[in-house]
């Protein structure tokens, strides 16, 4: 009921701690309730590693927090979850990157954090990608995320 009457949601993954969940809770609310917008989501969209034959995924939305109106839910992803399938690689990554893809332009879609969240705990994915260590809190996991803030801050449309 609460949602049905905020009209919109934060998701939060259960899997790992947040600890700069206040700022993306606070910029989401803004953003959702306030200025009427309908997705606040993060998305990774490039080329870098197919130009260096890597073969990793440069192109997917990050679903571990994400916030949504209800009416954006209900019109693009709510139905659309019959498409999954873990087993054939049909993940939810995927159809929000596709969701995000065809609606990029929308000034009511935000599809890229301006800051990278800090996720503590060890990661558990086994996907291939650009990974320094599995505990996010580790000195190489801070490395990352410091990186990966400088290039949000200077190279805004490079989404790493």
């Amino acid at each position: 009921m609460f949602i049905r009457e905020a009209g919109g949601f934060f998701k939060v993954t259960g899997r790992y701690p947040i600890y700069n969940i206040k700022y993306f809770i606070d910029y989401a609310s803004k953003f959702i309730l306030e200025r009427r917008g309908h997705l606040y989501i993060d998305i990774k969209d490039h080329n870098l590693y197919d130009r260096l034959g890597l073969g990793w995924c440069g192109h997917s939305a990050d679903v571990r927090m994400f916030a949504a109106s209800l009416s954006f839910y209900n019109e693009f992803i709510g139905n659309r979850y019959v498409e999954l399938n873990d087993y054939k690689g049909l993940l939810l990554e995927g159809l929000m990157y596709d969701i995000v893809k065809s609606l990029i332009h929308r000034s009511d879609v935000i599809c890229r954090f301006k800051k990278e969240p800090h996720f503590g705990g060890l990661e558990g994915s086994n996907v291939a990608a650009l990974s320094f260590s599995k505990n996010q809190d580790s000195l190489k996991g801070k490395l990352k995320r410091f990186l990966g803030n400088i290039i949000r801050l200077f190279f805004p449309r490079f989404w790493f």
